[in-house]
């Protein structure tokens, strides 16, 4: 990212005069920051959804030997804002003397009324080095400032993005919008929807991409004008589906899937224009035909059976707590929980790779492209035609201990190069090209709090041919890709 060439701060940590707690008041000191006159602007301002920055708010976050302080009678980890007063000087006092600390900024604009639970729109963004702080004794710290390239595309809770064929749908506060931010459709009434999906189903007999939205209560698809077509695949209505998604493989049959939490998961393969000859098999409702002892070992599993899953014209990719497999286009007879249990005791696994030490979490792939999410960092392989490792994996540098939770992996058609967008654990995105050297983006850089997914899609305008957008609890951002 742009360094912010007149942005630096500098930070004096001084004696506090009165705080309580264990320790004494000579025991505490504060942090003063003065913020440059040319990043603040009329309180009276506002982001608006076309990017224009003003900055009224200092939100800090002080970090302790890697342990969050709570400030200002927030809780430790959660946002604590400062209102950028006339003379430009925040204070945020009750720093206990110690050393290790480190602070991170976001300077951005707050409205009226608004609370932590609201998106916040960053414009600039930076952290110190570690610091020291002694009683009584002022200690000058600087924070190299940066300028935070997200705009904020949707204020709604709870969104969601997918990218079906050339149109890109975003879900916020309960609507869908499509292309347009400006004009939306209400999601149907009867359904809890928790996210939407890119998946593929039959019209005049030709495999198509569609929507799928993820509920409650079951897929519902949508047909892209304004109508939505319940009851997709009746022996799935009654789960509760988390993320879900299918593909055209290249004999020409579509491949679906579908995750709950827990131990429902489920798919289908078809060949056929016709939903009746599609079958959806799910693991969660046939488990109870299996021999106890498989139940037993199922039961004793930890999070869900599933955590990612990705699909080219030839495989078929599924992450589990007990393996990373590929299926190539004619194993497409998967999810009964025969399967599941001939995977677990390695009757017809097709084991795709293996990284010593490491758990295997999500997977994303695009033209030969292999990226690995795992709990230790992200990894990048090649990968032929025939699904065989050609090179790697070899860890993303910068990449070493976070954990990734999502994942985004795309060919830019600008520059050739493989693309991967990561969401940590931690809740900061990781941008990676070709397996170099990740960028991160910490999660006080213009995130949506709570971030849930990445998206990287096409571009040709941005740098690298693809704009990224992160989904999470209070909005949605976007951003062009540098070219890494």
């Amino acid at each position: 990212m742009r360094k912010a060439i007149l942005s630096i701060l500098t930070i004096a940590v001084l004696a506090a005069a009165s705080i309580g707690c264990s320790f004494t008041t000579s025991e505490r000191g504060s942090i003063t920051l003065t913020v440059p006159a040319n990043l603040v602007s009329s309180a009276s301002g506002t982001k608006s959804l076309t990017g224009t920055q003003t900055v009224n708010t200092l939100r800090a976050y002080v970090v302790q030997s890697g342990s969050f302080l709570a400030l200002s009678g927030a809780s430790a980890g959660d946002p604590s804002d400062y209102t950028i007063p006339a003379n430009n000087t925040v204070v945020i006092s009750g720093i206990p003397q110690g050393s290790g600390y480190t602070l991170y900024i976001a300077l951005g604009y707050k409205a009226a009324g608004a609370t932590s639970a609201d998106y916040f729109p960053v414009s600039i963004y930076g952290a110190s080095s570690t610091f020291s702080v002694s009683a009584g004794v002022s200690t000058a710290v600087t924070v190299d400032t940066f300028t935070s390239n997200f705009t904020v595309i949707s204020t709604g809770k709870n969104t969601s993005a997918a990218v079906v064929g050339s149109d890109l749908y975003l879900l916020a506060g309960g609507k869908l919008y499509k292309n347009d931010w400006s004009t939306s459709v209400a999601t149907p009434s009867a359904y809890t929807v928790n996210s939407i999906s890119a998946g593929y189903w039959w019209n005049d007999g030709a495999a198509t991409p569609e929507l799928w939205l993820n509920t409650g209560t079951g897929i519902v698809r949508y047909n892209g004008n304004g109508g939505f077509l319940e009851n997709f695949l009746d022996s799935n209505n009654a789960n509760p589906v988390l993320m879900s998604g299918a593909a055209k493989l290249a004999d020409l049959s579509i491949v679906g899937f579908y995750a709950g939490s827990g131990h429902n998961i489920g798919g289908f393969a078809s060949t056929g224009s016709s939903s009746t000859e599609t079958t959806w098999g799910g693991v969660s409702t046939s488990l109870t035909s299996l021999d106890q002892s498989f139940q037993d070992l199922i039961n004793k599993m930890n999070g869900n059976l599933v955590s990612s899953f990705a699909f080219t014209s030839n495989f078929i990719y599924l992450v589990t707590p007990i393996n990373t497999y590929r299926f190539g286009v004619g194993e497409k007879n998967l999810f009964s929980a025969t399967w599941l249990k001939n995977q677990i005791n390695s009757v017809t696994s097709d084991f795709i790779i293996s990284i010593p030490g490491v758990t295997i979490k999500v997977l994303g792939t695009d033209s030969g492209s292999l990226y690995i999410g795992t709990d230790k960092g992200l990894y990048f392989a090649r990968v032929n035609d025939a699904g065989s490792v050609t090179s790697g994996p070899n860890q993303v540098s910068s990449s070493d201990k976070k954990e990734e939770i999502k994942l985004s992996v795309k060919n830019s058609s600008v520059n050739g190069s493989a693309y991967a967008a990561a969401l940590t654990k931690a809740g900061s995105v990781l941008l990676s090209k070709d397996g170099g050297a990740a960028t991160v983006l910490p999660f006080y850089a213009g995130l949506p709090s709570q971030p849930t997914d990445v998206l990287l899609i096409k571009d040709t305008a941005s740098p690298s041919g693809l704009d990224l957008i992160v989904t999470g609890a209070n909005g949605a951002v976007t951003m062009q890709v540098p070219a890494l």
